[in-house]
């Protein structure tokens, strides 16, 4: 799907942009990282995985709802 042939550019994805070896993700990463963050998901995402979300979901809202305010 992100069309990464190893671990490696993964791994410098993630590091420290001050090391030489770190590269920052190319647009087609970016761009799926923002769409699963506002909550797309292909047809084919397994139903146990929405159940999950859906959960995690509530709990943070109710987290919220608790947390002391500043």
């Amino acid at each position: 799907m992100l069309d990464l042939s190893s671990t490696k550019p993964i791994y410098r994805m993630e590091m420290d942009p001050a090391k030489s070896t770190a590269r920052p993700p190319p647009a087609r990463v970016i761009r799926l990282y923002r769409a699963y963050l506002a909550g797309h998901r292909p047809p084919d995402w397994p139903e146990h995985l929405l159940a999950w979300e859906a959960r995690r979901k509530t709990a943070l809202e109710a987290m919220e709802k608790v947390r002391p305010q500043k």
